[in-house]
């Protein structure tokens, strides 16, 4: 019997001009479905739980984290952007290089301003952010157009992830133009 349905399985019945062998057919084509929706319910509860779970040992983990950023010199971001089609990640793409010059000019304490693509393509984007520390992520976030590029990016995308982090560690080069030749 399926949960959620006051019907049982059972008691579905075909047309007239069919008989018992294509009622059995249904109610094993209906079984079949209750079992894989079953299962499906049993898997999504059980990575929610999972889910749950890594979580809140994250938690307890950022406080600590939370510590040792305080010393850090250096704040970054990733943020990972779901666009929904080909022409909407043109159109973002473009959107992108209108706003990054403005970053650039007026965010020295702006390190580091990446927008990438999987190798071969693809409509998804990640963004690498990096700042001096977490006041020049704040004045970059209240600049007027980044707050007009995050107004207009909705268009074009179907979700985000931003995965923030502190510097630990390692170097860089320097570049004043990070597109490749």
């Amino acid at each position: 019997m399926l949960t959620n349905n006051p019907t049982p399985v059972k008691h579905i019945r075909t047309a007239a001009p069919y008989g018992a062998r294509a009622r059995s057919r249904v109610l094993a084509a209906v079984t079949t479905v209750g079992v894989l929706a079953g299962t499906l319910l049993a898997q999504s509860s059980a990575y929610a739980a999972e889910r749950d779970d890594r979580s809140t040992r994250a938690t307890s983990k950022s406080v600590h984290a939370a510590d040792d950023c305080a010393k850090s010199s250096g704040f970054a971001l990733v943020v990972d952007l779901y666009l929904k089609d080909a022409a909407a990640a043109r159109a973002y793409d473009r959107l992108v290089a209108r706003t990054v010059p403005k970053i650039q000019a007026n965010e020295p304490n702006t390190l580091v301003y990446t927008e990438n693509q999987p190798v071969g393509g693809g409509i998804d984007r990640v963004q690498y952010e990096l700042y001096r520390d977490e006041t020049a992520f704040t004045f970059h976030s209240n600049a007027s157009y980044v707050q007009e590029y995050v107004a207009e990016r909705e268009k074009y995308i179907v979700g985000y992830k931003v995965t923030k982090y502190c510097l630990v560690g390692g170097f860089d080069r320097g570049s004043s133009d990070t597109r490749p030749n």
